[in-house]
């Protein structure tokens, strides 16, 4: 996926540089009442220059750099995990449908939220990234019951090539399969569902593992370059949505190091 530099101007973030070890980065937060339309909860986020971006089960929200809604369309049951590459947005989908359940397929939407182009899948998708020109997703279907193997789907970001398909086993149990995956221009980052201490792991493009870690990232993360450094902003969900609560989230932020996501984000009150 395409590297943006997040500077403190553009998204209000300010650097609280005390030393490498100190640097901390301000939260960014939703306007809360904005992000009603939400059906279920957040499936995944991703940012542009000047934008950012949350989907849900039936539509997508595009988030100025403060967190105020700025526009919100409606989307095929269920999208899942966004991406945004080349001025593009390419979404998930899952669908839910008699019809077309077990099927699935990626929609692509100019920055400003309108569709311009989609491509079926054999099989429904949920997880996406763009790397090196092509589309990286998680295909099903997965069952709810543990299991180890998961698909992921390759494909130009321009649909010219032949779908490509990976087995993968990361040595850990998952339910369903992928939730999110991001990446950093060199490697693949996913988050799966349900897969206890180790539901976060580090793939190559040619799909060999790197390593596995713990990372609540499964509400939607992606990658950015903060003052020249790999970072990644990751969605946290502070509200109940089973409970009808007002959607209510905070953009928090990470550096991979160790093996490990740091938490790097300022604390403040709200």
């Amino acid at each position: 996926m395409k590297k943006f530099l997040l500077l403190a101007v553009v998204f209000a973030v300010s650097l609280m540089l005390c030393g490498a070890e100190s640097e901390k980065i301000s939260p960014i937060y939703s306007v809360k009442g904005e992000l009603n339309a939400a059906q279920g909860h957040i499936q995944g986020m991703c940012i542009s220059d000047n934008a950012l971006y949350l989907s849900h089960q039936g539509g997508i929200f595009k988030l100025d750099r403060n967190g105020k809604l700025l526009k919100h369309v409606k989307a095929p049951v269920h999208t899942g995990d966004i991406c945004f590459s080349d001025g593009k947005l390419y979404a998930a989908v899952a669908y839910y449908d008699k019809a077309r359940k077990g099927k699935g397929r990626i929609t692509v939407y100019d920055a400003d939220l309108n569709e311009i182009d989609k491509h079926e899948l054999p099989r429904p998708s949920d997880g996406i990234t763009c790397l090196g020109g092509y589309l990286y997703f998680g295909l099903g279907p997965n069952p709810q019951k543990p299991h180890r193997v998961n698909r992921i789907g390759r494909l130009k970001a321009d649909f010219s090539d032949e779908l490509k398909i990976f087995e993968i086993d990361f040595g850990y149990p998952t339910h369903f399969g992928t939730q999110a995956i991001s990446n950093d221009g060199k490697f693949l980052y996913m988050c799966f569902y349900g897969a206890g201490e180790h539901n976060f792991a580090v793939y190559t493009p040619d799909m060999k593992l790197i390593e596995t870690s713990l990372f609540h990232g499964s509400v939607g993360f992606d990658h950015l370059i903060i003052n020249g450094k790999s970072t990644f902003i990751r969605l946290k969900q502070l509200y109940k949505y089973k409970k009808k609560e007002t959607p209510y989230f905070m953009f928090d932020f990470f550096r991979y190091t160790g093996g490990k996501m740091k938490n790097i984000t300022q604390r403040v009150k709200k």
